[in-house]
């Protein structure tokens, strides 16, 4: 039996260690593009994505660290206990900081495209001192009472609350960051589309101003405002349904998931800040593609011309959008 939970937290660790690896590197090459170029320095948005870079750079070495050190203990249980609090603060804090990067990045992208208006740097460091006061707190308690979380049997798995008072906090921690935090973001993307799309389609009915080729440049821009929303939308349900059902699980029937759901909702959170994330933020952002581009041997991004614009300047803020889609 001990040689089956032995197996079975190898086989977990280098599952989860493929991943991390390979996001350690994307992220420390966004963070290096970033330290690099001021201009990605400017605005609250692009400090909203540094953060979140940084985050989840650190949450990836944290990672890797732990299990690079479990691997070198030939899976010894009782000294992973001790990895297993490392790793749970470490994905605490850095991934409870990503979220409101998460956040911070929905909100101003709404604000710019719907109100036509930023989102100003006191309500940004307000947001980012409330998330991080809240998980220091959760982490003090959590570093106080060594056994509100523990390791599984297999040391595969360290969030494991033990019941009654680890499932209660974990229930709370879970609601006010992976449930409510994100279906925020998830609602601030689809407003974004419906109002935009409102937006374009009153401007293309009732303006006398617009030429044919113009609305067509509308109509380009709202397809492509569609399918990115539509991207970004997707990827957050398809990689925290598992985790959702997971705490579901823990919560209707006041006791752990089965560990093979626990594994597989913690491998697609590490797969979400390792590559998921970091991916969507090039995607959808044409800066970060044009100065990636300059360290590849084959140009990919298609330059724009300088004369051509993607709608009205005069119903949409034309200088802010192109560095959101």
């Amino acid at each position: 039996m001990l040689i089956a939970t032995a197996n079975e937290s190898l086989i977990a660790t280098y599952l989860s260690l493929i991943p991390e690896c390979l996001g350690l590197v994307l992220n420390a090459f966004l963070f290096y593009i970033i330290l690099s170029k001021k201009s990605l320095r400017q605005s609250t948005f692009d400090n909203a994505i540094f953060v979140l870079i940084t985050c989840f750079l650190l949450w990836m070495f944290t990672n890797v660290s732990v299990s690079v050190i479990k691997l070198g203990m030939n899976s010894n249980l009782k000294d992973q206990v001790l990895l297993c609090q490392v790793s749970a603060i470490g994905q605490l804090m850095t991934g409870g900081m990503g979220l409101a990067g998460h956040l911070i990045l929905a909100l101003d992208r709404y604000l710019v495209l719907v109100k036509r208006t930023e989102l100003g740097p006191l309500t940004f460091r307000s947001i980012l001192l409330f998330f991080a006061l809240m998980l220091v707190i959760v982490s003090f308690g959590q570093l106080t009472s060594p056994r509100l979380f523990e390791p599984t049997e297999n040391g595969s798995v360290c969030w494991y609350p033990t019941a009654p008072l680890g499932e209660i906090v974990f229930g709370m921690v879970a609601f006010a960051y992976f449930i409510f935090v994100l279906l925020i973001v998830v609602l601030l993307y689809t407003l974004i589309y419906l109002q935009v799309k409102h937006k374009i389609h009153k401007m293309t009915m009732f303006s006398t101003k617009l030429t044919p080729v113009m609305i067509s440049k509308t109509e380009d821009f709202q397809n492509r405002l569609l399918i990115r929303c539509l991207t970004i939308t997707g990827a957050f349900c398809m990689l925290y349904i598992p985790i959702f059902v997971v705490i579901a699980y823990r919560y209707v029937t006041i006791q752990n998931a089965p560990q093979m759901l626990e594994l597989v909702g913690d491998f697609i959170l590490v797969l979400d800040a390792s590559l998921c994330s970091p991916l969507i933020i090039i995607y959808t952002n044409p800066k970060y593609q044009k100065e990636i581009a300059r360290y590849l041997p084959i140009n990919f991004i298609e330059e724009k011309s300088e004369n051509t614009t993607d709608f009205d300047s005069n119903t949409m803020p034309t200088s802010q959008v192109s560095d959101f889609f």
